[in-house]
């Protein structure tokens, strides 16, 4: 009988120690899946509290940051670049790679493609069911807020 009661003790911290394990980072890369559900993100950074601006870059390696927007400058810029644009509303879009660039802005993921021509950028956000494609002329100029570089057109 007491042989029994370890046998369960033993299966039941194994079942605590499994549902307990947290799997973080991006490890899965290859299996994530970028499609919009209609959930929404809060916003967490009303106010002049704003958070730098991480731009990540896709590497085999997983995501790596490249550049850090911090200055109010900065972030008003890039703000400002999305107050006259027209998002697609409650979309479902489903991309076949993750993003090439990600980043965050007053609570809101954006997750950014460049088009297979090399000469656009696509956006969503992420959770909110919204989409955007970007025009050539606006693609470089938000590609130049985001990493500084010039955005080649191939």
């Amino acid at each position: 009988m007491k042989r029994y009661l370890i046998v369960l003790f033993l299966f039941i911290l194994a079942i605590f120690v499994g549902c307990s394990s947290n799997i973080s980072g991006d490890e899965n890369l290859a299996e994530e899946t970028y499609a919009l559900n209609g959930e929404t993100n809060e916003d967490t950074t009303k106010g002049n509290d704003q958070k730098p601006v991480n731009v990540e870059k896709r590497t085999e390696a997983g995501y790596i940051t490249i550049n850090v927007l911090e200055t109010q400058e900065e972030i008003e810029k890039l703000e400002s670049f999305f107050e006259d644009k027209q998002w697609a509303e409650d979309v479902k879009v489903q991309m076949a790679t993750p993003p090439e660039y990600r980043f965050t802005l007053n609570g809101s993921i954006f997750a950014v493609w460049i088009t297979p021509l090399g000469d656009e950028l696509e956006l969503i956000r992420e959770g909110e069911a919204m989409f955007i494609k970007l025009g050539n002329q606006h693609s470089s100029i938000l590609f130049k807020l985001l990493t500084g570089e010039v955005f080649i057109s191939e």
